[in-house]
């Protein structure tokens, strides 16, 4: 998979800088492990499974799609991605990322000021959530990875830029899995992503409209 075709099918980036400050970023939501890169992982499908239970942030990209528009129909036809990109009035910008942090972690620092490099979790995870081995990453794949890497951080970086020049300032709110997390699991659609939603809309549109 090209690396422009891995970021433009599994990042959905929303853009609606021209009315709102608010940027709603879901960095950890997806478990996409693409076949070209399944073969670096050296534990089982059911292993995989239970490092993506334990670190994944889950629903939070359901969430933030829902908050900027989508409604539950969207979401379960489209998933997350796809219902981003079909919202025509999104009430702030979002990035949402499918692909899975296992194989990059968007959000770590791409040089040696990352700490989490020390326990195999930098940009490209060797150890998973026990800190046992997990990958061995192939020097075939790494420009590869890394170029969607730096597509995300480019993504992002647009959106602040463009919110700046239509607003004189950028809010970024991030949405990561806390406690509450659990009624989501329970309550896939109407109990918990819709009230979190919600929550989350308050929220930004409340951090939209300060000075």
């Amino acid at each position: 998979m090209a690396d422009s075709e891995l970021f433009d099918e599994l990042v959905a980036v929303v853009d609606a800088t021209a009315t709102s400050p608010v940027i709603l970023h879901a960095p950890h939501g997806g478990r996409v492990v693409p076949a070209a890169f399944r073969p670096a992982f050296t534990i089982t499908d059911a292993a995989l499974a239970r490092e993506h239970d334990a670190l994944v942030d889950h629903f939070t990209d359901r969430v933030v799609v829902a908050a900027i528009g989508a409604d539950a129909s969207e979401l379960e036809s489209f998933g997350a991605v796809g219902a981003a990109r079909s919202i025509r009035l999104p009430m702030a910008s979002a990035v949402i990322n499918g692909l899975s942090r296992f194989v990059v972690d968007v959000e770590r620092f791409d040089d040696e000021s990352e700490e989490k490099i020390a326990v195999g979790q930098g940009v490209l995870y060797s150890h998973g959530a026990w800190r046992d081995p997990i990958r061995v990453v192939p020097r075939a794949d790494v420009e590869s990875l890394m170029e969607f890497y730096r597509a995300y951080s480019a993504a992002i970086e647009r959106l602040v830029d463009a919110a700046l020049a239509h607003h004189g300032r950028a809010v970024m709110l991030e949405v990561r899995r806390d406690t509450y997390m659990d009624e989501v699991r329970v309550e896939p659609w109407a109990g918990g992503i819709a009230r979190l939603a919600d929550r989350v809309r308050v929220l930004a549109r409340t951090a939209g409209s300060l000075e």
